[in-house]
């Protein structure tokens, strides 16, 4: 899903409003033109059609061919951003729908996590929905101050650390967790000895004084892992490194 404008009928409207609201259709109206001849070359099997202010995309392929659905956001993404006149867009990825009943809930979630991107201001993102998994909700739930806060205070202890001493533990921090807690993979993705893992889980856990054998702690900080990816690159992620595990968004959406 793409969302490229937001406009609201009012019976009191003067004559510069609808002519302004005549002008943002039109303007949508052009973007949803170029979505459309990207995808004739792209995925012609695909549909495209404005919907509350959103360019929907009901992407497909052919059989005998794999379509790249993000490569594919990036694209239109890009494509809509040389239209002149045309600011940030911002894609949402939806889950794939197997049946017609999937179709609105899964624009429901795409338009609530481009709203989500646009309120932590990442307007311009591509994020799949779903990414944000568990934590949408709570995401959504929360403004973008509170969200930044709880980050900071959950990981300021080993971000400071990593800052003074050049270190690598939010890094690894997060390899650990996204590999379940298991040493051995952690090693591996880290390119270091097992033992170093351990090590390094021990003085992470003397930092920020918590136990990663607790559930609850491992939720917090991986909730609070998410919403840094989410505010924007920063310590322990790659530039260009997916949100968290694979994620993405323009205003537009596609499933």
């Amino acid at each position: 899903m793409v969302d490229v404008a937001q406009a609201t009928d009012d019976a009191d409207i003067g004559r510069a409003e609808v002519t302004e609201l005549q002008s943002a259709h039109d303007r949508q109206r052009r973007y949803l033109d170029v979505v459309r001849e990207r995808l004739a070359v792209r995925a012609p099997r695909s549909l495209a059609v404005l919907h509350a202010g959103s360019i929907v995309v009901l992407a497909g392929a052919n059989r005998a061919s794999e379509l790249d659905v993000r490569e594919l956001a990036l694209e239109l993404q890009a494509a809509i951003a040389e239209v002149a006149g045309a600011g940030p867009v911002t894609v949402a990825i939806a889950d794939r729908c197997g049946r017609p009943d999937d179709h609105a809930p899964a624009f429901r979630l795409a338009r609530e996590s481009i709203e989500l991107m646009l309120k932590l201001g990442r307007g311009g993102a591509v994020i799949a929905t779903g990414e944000l998994g568990p934590y949408g909700l709570l995401l959504r739930a929360s403004s973008r101050d509170d969200l930044e806060a709880f980050a900071a205070r959950t990981l300021r202890p080993l971000l400071d650390h990593d800052r003074k001493h050049g270190s690598d533990l939010l890094r690894t921090l997060r390899a650990y967790l996204e590999e379940d807690r298991v040493q051995r993979k952690a090693a591996a993705r880290c390119f270091v000895h097992v033992n170093t893992i351990v090590y390094r889980v021990r003085r992470i856990e003397e930092l920020l004084s918590v136990d990663l054998a607790d559930p609850t702690t491992v939720f917090d900080i991986t909730l609070a892992l998410r919403v840094m990816d989410l505010l924007g690159p920063g310590p322990g992620r790659e530039a260009g490194a997916p949100l968290g595990r694979p994620v993405r968004s323009p205003s537009a959406a596609a499933g």
